[in-house]
């Protein structure tokens, strides 16, 4: 008998109403097209104006000079009042002086030997031995309880607010404040801010009411409209903020401290601070959460779908560039910085003007330069101080040691899918005073403080399983304004969505009564035994042509095909179950028999290969499938490897059976970069990003290994060199065995 589901927290609630949450990627296609019309705009000067000149440096590393752009000193018409937000009280003020500053408030464990244990099946037909959510649309538990209670305000809008950085440079921000419904002035305070940080434009919010759009800036007014202020800022370098701009950087989290502790002195506030937002915006909530230092207005983070580790997440997989996200997201920041200093033209033209040129300027040279080093194998090619300097992974011990509390969003299907079960392993790891890397300790209490929920989601997330705004509420209310709402009480601070709609929490990763397992590949068979023959192995041909058709091109889109798709009333058949697609050389799968008890996959995997090369190089791409009773599949998870970027660090690396990494980690740096040597027999771990999902009984598990996959990854030119031509022999014989190493709940025993 399953046993009754305990309180439950008001961060894990019932579903509620459709909200949509579009990605990043539909605003790229949308300002695209628009870069070049908009630069052009920007740059037609008239004869005889006087000069005024931006300067874009120079990047460093590559034989580009300084660019100097001049730009007319134009005369300043009258100024037209800024718009009001639509739909909302009160008016919009274009700009207030910068307040009167008052007193801040005070306030790897060694990898284990033996053999791999005997797996018990999961108990009961369908019953998974954790905690249970109610099934969807069932009434919230006891224990969920807490209501933030009506909207009790209106929203007024202070737009271009400056906010002066220690370099002179000035970056805008606007500012949402409670007002009262009746006279649309200003609410009897004082309240908690939420800031959101954004290279998208925080003017997006008040030109497109949309939600979906509103989200690329944070906005949420379901906060203000309960009494809260937010403020929305352009980071330096994008929308109305001065400069240049910088994924990440070490000047902008520098940035994000002055911007905090100005926000907390904003008249009518408590002097309290949380942040929230999706991707860029989330992840800058983490960085800033590491830089703050202690008794820091910053009391707690909400980061959605957020990353742990850009070089490992955004710009490589496995050591192969990302060909999906890179230029994709250079191009969304290409058009977001052009076009969105466009808005300000009614307000100030000479202004608007300026940061166009500058924008596109500083723009280009980021995302053209960037790239462009990133081919030719310089620091941004491998795992480098460019990118650990942008790492939220660097500063996850510093979070837990500032004291911010933060509840993480992730998706099966995430881009950062992995990175956002690294931060909430991380965080947990620091809170307990363990290293940060490896996995969590059975046995212990998890502090409740860090909290992350992962259901079935792309980047663009529609949350239909999650009432997120309730979730935010409960959040902020708890920290921000010392509300017991139940957020820090609970004891399972990892809550799971599987796409089946099944719902546990768990107070462990990998899941309680899990064990790790091997399964290894056989002929077109993947089973718990060993192979026995004394020579057998598979041969793969490297072929630069992947199959398109998977949701791993979905998954690197962000969903947004299937968004698209879904408007008009069908789907996208790849990222759904559908009917197998196999090449005879380039693609090969092991599945096993069918199940006879459901099988529960709860964490990390890695797919051990062993093979030879023809070639100084290798490349493999792995992926893990559900096969159901009719033959047809639907991807589970996948991972890359480039051969060469094959070294692992065993103290970073999760053990599992066999003394084998279950997770495992790899350096990703040139000085552990090594070719392979042709013919020899050599080993391949390549690491398959975090699942959580219950194969069902009757339904088989197949892993898919392939040498190529695109439009997803790429080798830079130099790796290029030498895969072209290569064969391979994936061995699956008693000496050298391949297999899949997962953290499961029932396996096959044959």
């Amino acid at each position: 008998m399953a046993r009754p589901a305990p309180a439950r927290t008001p961060l894990d609630r019932a579903p509620r109403r459709w909200a949509t949450r579009r990605a990043d990627g539909a605003v790229a296609r949308l300002l695209s097209g628009a870069t070049a019309v908009a630069l052009l705009g920007a740059l037609a000067i008239a004869p005889g104006a006087a000069r005024a000149d931006v300067t874009i440096p120079a990047i460093p590393g590559l034989p580009l000079p300084p660019i100097t752009l001049p730009l007319p000193d134009l005369p300043l018409p009258g100024l037209p009042p800024a718009p009001t937000v639509p739909g909302t009280p009160g008016g919009t003020t274009p700009g207030v002086p910068v307040p009167t500053p008052k007193p801040a408030p005070t306030a790897t464990p060694k990898p284990s030997k033996g053999k791999t244990p005997k797996l018990p099946p999961i108990p009961g037909t369908g019953t998974v031995p954790e905690t249970h959510f109610p099934p969807a649309g069932s009434p919230a538990s006891p224990g969920s309880t807490y209501d933030a209670g009506p909207e009790r305000f209106g929203i007024k809008r202070t737009a271009d607010v400056e906010i002066p950085m220690r370099d002179g440079i000035k970056l805008r921000a606007d500012v949402y404040v409670p007002t009262d419904p009746a006279t649309g002035a200003p609410a009897t305070g004082p309240f908690p801010v939420i800031l959101s940080e954004t290279p998208y434009g925080k003017q997006l919010s008040a030109l497109v009411p949309d939600p979906s759009v509103a989200e690329l800036t944070g906005y949420q007014p379901a906060l203000i409209k309960r009494g809260y202020v937010q403020v929305i800022v352009d980071v330096r370098g994008a929308g109305g903020s001065e400069g240049n701009f910088d994924l990440l950087s070490p000047t902008e989290q520098a940035d994000s401290v002055e911007v905090i502790d100005f926000v907390s002195k904003l008249p009518n506030t408590t002097g309290k601070v949380g942040m929230l937002g999706h991707s860029y915006v989330g992840i800058t909530q983490l960085l800033a959460a590491g830089k703050v230092g202690k008794n820091s207005p910053l009391k707690a983070i909400f980061p959605i779908m957020s990353a742990n580790d850009p070089y490992r997440e955004l710009a490589s997989d496995g050591g192969l560039l990302n060909l999906a996200s890179v230029p994709a997201y250079a191009t969304l920041v290409q058009g977001a910085s052009i076009l969105n200093p466009a808005a300000q033209l009614p307000r100030n033209p000479l202004d608007a003007i300026k940061l166009t040129g500058q924008h596109a300027l500083g723009s280009t040279y980021w995302s053209g330069g960037t790239l462009a080093k990133a081919l030719l194998g310089r620091d941004e090619s491998y795992d480098g101080k460019y990118w650990r300097d942008r790492s939220p992974d660097a500063v996850l011990g510093k979070i837990v040691e500032n004291g911010v509390a933060a509840f993480l969003v992730g998706g099966n299907y995430d881009v950062f899918q992995a990175g956002e079960v690294n931060n909430f392993v991380g965080l947990q790891n620091a809170a307990a005073g363990r290293p940060v890397g490896g996995p969590l300790v059975g046995g212990e209490a998890l502090d409740p403080r860090y909290q992350l929920i992962v259901g079935p989601w792309y980047h663009a997330a529609h949350f239909a399983e999650f009432d997120l705004v309730a979730a935010e509420l409960a959040w902020f209310d708890q920290w921000l304004k010392g509300i017991d709402t139940g957020a820090a009480s609970t004891k399972e601070p990892l809550h799971i969505i599987e796409a089946s709609g099944t719902r546990y929490d768990s107070a462990s990763l990998p899941l309680q009564g899990s064990v790790a397992a091997k399964l290894y590949l056989g002929k077109g068979s993947l089973s718990a035994s060993r192979p026995t023959a004394k020579r057998a192995a598979d041969p793969f041909a490297f072929s630069i042509a992947g199959l398109a058709c998977n949701r791993s091109t979905e998954q690197w889109l962000t969903g947004l095909p299937n968004q698209f798709l879904s408007a008009v009333g069908t789907q996208d058949p790849c990222a759904e179950r559908r009917k197998i697609n196999e090449r005879s050389l380039g693609q090969r799968s092991y599945t096993t028999d069918a199940l006879a008890a459901p099988m529960q996959l709860g964490g990390p995997a890695t797919m051990s290969i062993e093979a030879t090369s023809t070639t100084k190089d290798a490349q493999f791409v792995v992926t893990l499938q559900d096969v159901d009773p009719s033959g047809k599949v639907v991807d589970l998870t996948s991972g890359s490897l480039l051969g060469s970027h094959r070294a692992v660090d065993q103290g970073l690396s999760w053990p599992g059976a066999d003394a084998d990494p279950l997770l495992v980690w790899h350096p990703h740096t040139k000085a552990a970069k090594r070719g392979v040597v042709p013919g020899k027999t050599t080993r391949f771990d390549v690491s398959l990003r975090p699942v959580f999902n219950t194969i069902p009984a009757g339904h088989r598990l197949r892993v898919v290994v392939a040498t190529s996959e695109l439009p997803h990854v790429l080798a830079i030119p130099e790796d290029f060199a030498n895969l072209a031509g290569g064969i391979y022999g994936v061995q699956r014989n008693a000496t050298s065995a391949s297999f899949l190493h997962l953290s499961v709940r029932g396996v096959p025993t044959s």
